[in-house]
């Protein structure tokens, strides 16, 4: 009898300690997730179709600059009270709109618009908790990093 109590604790002590590792483990990587490249592409892919971002992407379709309307369309609005904070990992168009965001939310944003309108971008991770966008148009570099924007042409910034 007392052999069968050691094994159901065991058991319990067993299943509750792979249940707090799972749930640590599992809790860390939701919180990072959103450094990924992939789930930065995902979000852009679904916030492509948005109303604000298709109005966004219509507005520069016949811009001579796709970028740098993109840029001035979506403006940084800065929410320096969220700095640092994951959740939510990203703010829909119209919650930003509203209230601001994050480098992660506008340049998703930007991606989004520009992505309809052809305009290949990566997403640049190079330094530690940001992200910007580096673009490439009509043989040009750019970069909208913030609220700067900056045009590479031939190896010289403008």
């Amino acid at each position: 009898m007392k052999k069968d109590n050691i094994i159901k604790y065991l058991i319990i002590v067993i299943v509750f300690l792979y249940l707090s590792i799972a749930y640590i483990y599992g809790s860390y990587f939701d919180i990072n997730e959103y450094r990924t490249i992939v789930s930065y592409e995902e979000i852009s892919d679904i916030f492509s179709s948005d109303p604000i971002i298709i109005n966004v992407s219509d507005n520069c379709f016949h811009s001579i600059n796709k970028v740098k309307c993109v840029f001035n369309e979506i403006p940084m609005n800065y929410d320096y009270d969220r700095v640092g904070s994951s959740e939510p990992k990203f703010r829909t168009p119209g919650e930003y709109a509203l209230r601001g965001g994050v480098c992660r939310d506008y340049t998703v944003y930007r991606h989004s618009a520009l992505k309809n309108l052809e305009v290949e971008c990566i997403f640049n991770f190079n330094e530690p908790n940001h992200v910007y966008l580096i673009c490439y148009y009509n043989d040009n570099v750019y970069e909208l990093n913030n609220g700067y924007y900056s045009e590479v042409s031939n190896g010289k910034s403008n």
